[in-house]
């Protein structure tokens, strides 16, 4: 990727149009790369229902579900969501995935500061994340961005026989 690429790159909300752009932007993040809990023939969602969850999310007041694009491809993605009762919707679990192309652009960065300059509008006071615990890149990124480490979650992962950890991060928004 060209370095002005890295200024064009456009960070907003999903749109049911989008669907299809973000299906295939999942599947192909899941065959580049082995620190998503998903491999790329199980995300078997169909256009209909990724619109109806792209709907579903901008629906919510606690959800947020951020595409970063660039030259008019959904290169990355990033979900939030909130909890689904009065006490629990203060907090929830942020994802996200970016195509190996576009590692090391920054675009990681430019998810979460989104995603922390919506948490004040929407009520939210706490981020949750989890990575594995050998993915190096996505936990300096959250830890960059004041995520700190909360605790780990042993053989959370199998992949060919061998167990992976999960790294477990939180943010306090306030």
């Amino acid at each position: 990727m060209e370095p002005s690429l890295r200024q064009r790159i456009v960070i907003r909300e999903a749109e049911r149009k989008d669907a299809a752009a973000i299906l295939s932007c999942l599947r192909q993040t899941a065959m580049e790369s082995d620190f998503l809990t998903s491999q790329s023939d199980e995300i078997k969602w169909t256009l209909e229902r990724e619109e109806r969850f792209i709907e579903e999310m901008a629906a919510r007041s606690n959800t947020l579900f951020l595409v970063a694009q660039a030259r008019e491809e959904i290169v990355g993605t990033l979900t939030f969501s909130g909890g689904t009762t009065r006490r629990t919707r203060h907090v929830g679990e942020a994802g996200a995935a970016v195509l190996r192309d576009y590692w090391g652009y920054g675009i990681g960065t430019k998810l979460i500061q989104r995603l922390l300059n919506w948490c004040p509008r929407a009520g939210i006071r706490k981020i949750n994340g989890r990575t594995r615990s050998d993915n190096v890149r996505a936990i300096r990124l959250c830890e960059k961005m004041g995520f700190q480490r909360e605790g780990v979650l042993k053989r959370a992962l199998q992949i060919d026989g061998r167990f992976y950890d999960f790294i477990l991060l939180g943010r306090l928004v306030d």
